[in-house]
């Protein structure tokens, strides 16, 4: 009975109103013609029962309310349609309080009403009618459940994707912290600025032979290599601390467009869901 109800509830307003078309052949009704459209006059199906004319309205609805029932039915009377009945049939509720006010309401008009209760009663009893007539609905409910499902474990294998490619097998080693990284190299820096004083100092007091002279020049410019070439090393080490390899960057946009698609695909089930909700609401 619940999935016959779901299932009901997962057709379009269109669907619907086929659905109770054919509904009305084992209802004995005959000459069954669909007429709703934008300008309705509040009749969505004309037929006839026993020699008499028929209007149909058709409301798929979760809940409909009192005040819903009169409005349908004055905007009907006041339509320029001929008819001896008229029949509303809706996929909710309509309570046994609900229908006493509106016979009392309307005394002299020939009132049916076909809420839920018969229809899935109906549907149950004509179990051909059901397979046909809600398997769009299950059909869609289906697709809409395997796209959901899809999207879930695609958001999930990027998550750990990600988790993955941050921690574990691209991890690089911890920087320090960015004031602990400019103490370091202020400290290098200085170090070579006080070798190169030291060296300066020891040049002045060796000038005294030319064989000194250039042993102690030969010195200096090996040590300025040495600071030249630890600047050098130091900036493609702060460069690199940054920097992610190819095969990262090419996963992480991987994981990135696996998630966009998972995101895409939840979002598409859930709008769809929520625009059927709103159409079941007055």
């Amino acid at each position: 009975m619940q999935n016959v109800i779901e299932d009901l509830y997962n057709l379009t307003p269109q669907e619907f109103e086929r659905l109770c078309a054919h509904l009305l052949v084992y209802y004995g009704y005959e000459n069954i013609k669909l007429v709703g459209g934008v300008n309705d006059q509040g009749v969505d199906i004309t037929c006839e029962k026993n020699g008499s004319s028929v209007v149909v309205q058709v409301k798929h609805l979760r809940k409909i309310s009192f005040q819903t029932i009169q409005k349908v039915l004055k905007q009907i009377l006041s339509s320029n349609y001929t008819f001896d009945e008229i029949l509303l049939i809706t996929s909710s509720s309509v309570n046994q309080v609900s229908r006493k006010r509106l016979i009392q309401s309307f005394p002299d008009l020939q009132l049916t009403i076909l809420d839920y209760d018969e229809i899935t009663s109906k549907l149950q009893e004509k179990n051909e009618l059901e397979q046909e007539e809600l398997k769009a609905a299950r059909s869609r409910s289906r697709k809409q459940r395997s796209l959901f499902v899809i999207g879930f474990l695609g958001a999930l294998s990027s998550i750990l994707g990600s988790f993955i490619s941050t921690y574990l097998f691209f991890a690089e080693p911890e920087k320090p912290l960015l004031n602990e990284r400019i103490e370091k190299v202020e400290l290098a820096l200085g170090s070579l600025k006080n070798l190169e004083n030291y060296l300066d100092d020891i040049k002045a007091d060796m000038i005294q032979t030319e064989k000194e002279t250039k042993a102690i020049e030969i010195e200096y410019q090996k040590a300025k290599e040495l600071e030249k070439l630890t600047k050098e090393q130091y900036e493609v080490i702060s460069k690199a601390i940054g920097r992610k390899s190819t095969y990262q960057t090419i996963f992480d946009y991987s994981m990135g467009l696996l998630l966009g698609v998972a995101g895409s695909l939840i979002a598409s089930v859930i709008y769809t869901r929520i625009k059927q909700n709103r159409l079941l609401k007055e």
